[in-house]
C-alpha cells in the first residue's frame, strides 16, 4: 500500500560473491541468536519480528503483477566485478564508512548518492564538500525522514546537514514521499565516476557507522553504474525537491522560537540517531 510501502533499492546478484553474502547472513543470524538469548528474562522476545511460514505465500511474492509506479528495467551485467563489504561496529568494523570516504576522496568526475538517512560526521561531510570544490560534480537525494515522526526531530536533523554541502556546490534533492505516492526513501546507494557502485543496507549517519551491522556489495562496472543513474535520474529525481540555499540557509538558522527550540533538542541526539 502507498502508505506503508518503501522505495528501496534491491540487486539479484549470482557467482562466487553469493557464497560470500551466505556466509555473512549467517554469521550476522548466529550473532544476533546469540544477543537475543542473552537477554535479560524481562525484555527477552520483545522486539521480535515474525517470520511467515515458507508455504503461506509471502515469502514467495514478486513483483510481477503488482501496479508499483516504478518501472523494473532488466539488466544482465554478468561481466560485473562485485565484493561483499562487511561492517559490524561491535566488532570494531567501520569498513563500509572507510570505503565511502576514500571513494569520495578518489572521484575525479562525479559522484552520486541517494540515501535514506544522511546525518554525516565532521570527515565525511568535509570530504563530501571538498569533492565539490575540486569540481566533482556531486548530486544526492536524500530522505526527508519520516511521515508519521510527530515532533519531526528526524526531518529537522537531515536538513540542518544541507546548508554546507550547497555552499560547497552540491546538488541537494530532499525526497518528497506524498509527491513520490509511495511511502519514504528507503535506498542506499552510490556511484563514483560512472563506473563504482555501492549497494546496501548501510545509511550514511551514527546508527550505520557505531551500532548496525550492514553489507554493501562494491560492484566495478560501467555497464551496472550507468543503469543506477539512469533509473534514479527518471524515476527518484522528478519525486524530489531541489534544495535551494535560502531553504537550507533557513533549515539551520530558523527564525521561528518552536523552529529554534525544535533544532536545539534534535542536535542534542544528532550523534546517536
Amino acid at each position: 500500500a502507498p502508505g506503508t510501502a518503501l522505495r528501496d533499492q534491491d540487486l539479484l546478484l549470482t557467482g562466487p560473491v553469493v557464497s560470500d553474502l551466505a556466509r555473512a547472513f549467517e554469521e550476522n543470524f548466529q550473532e544476533f541468536i546469540w544477543l537475543e538469548k542473552s537477554r535479560p528474562v524481562a525484555i527477552k522476545g520483545r522486539r521480535k519480528t515474525p517470520i511467515p511460514p515458507a508455504d503461506s505465500g509471502v515469502l514467495r511474492e514478486t513483483g510481477a503483477g503488482l501496479n508499483l509506479p516504478f518501472p523494473m528495467e532488466d539488466l544482465d551485467d554478468r561481466d560485473a566485478t562485485a565484493r561483499l563489504i562487511r561492517s559490524r561496529p561491535r566488532k570494531d568494523e567501520t569498513y563500509i564508512y572507510q570505503v565511502y570516504l576514500y571513494l569520495i576522496k578518489s572521484a575525479r568526475k562525479s559522484i552520486f548518492i541517494e540515501n535514506s538517512y544522511f546525518v554525516p560526521d565532521r570527515e565525511l561531510n568535509r570530504a563530501i564538500c571538498d569533492a565539490a570544490r575540486r569540481g566533482v560534480k556531486v548530486v544526492m537525494i536524500i530522505g526527508c525522514g519520516k511521515d508519521k515522526d510527530r515532533y519531526q526531530m528526524q526531518p529537522t536533523i537531515l536538513r540542518y546537514h544541507y546548508l554546507p554541502l550547497i555552499q560547497a556546490g552540491v546538488e541537494v534533492y530532499q525526497w518528497q514521499s506524498k509527491l513520490a505516492g509511495f511511502g519514504e526513501l528507503h535506498s542506499k546507494f552510490a556511484v563514483f565516476d560512472d563506473r563504482v557502485s555501492v549497494i546496501g543496507s548501510y545509511n550514511l549517519d551514527p546508527r550505520g557507522k557505531f551500532l548496525n551491522s550492514e553489507n554493501i556489495v562494491l560492484i566495478d562496472s560501467e555497464k551496472t553504474a550507468q543503469a543506477l543513474i539512469r533509473y534514479a535520474a527518471l524515476n527518484d529525481l522528478s519525486r524530489s525537491e531541489l534544495v535551494s540555499l535560502a531553504q537550507a540557509t533557513s533549515y539551520r538558522y530558523p527564525k521561528k522560537i518552536t523552529a529554534l527550540v525544535k533544532l536545539a533538542c534534535a542536535l542534542t541526539v544528532k550523534d546517536f540517531w
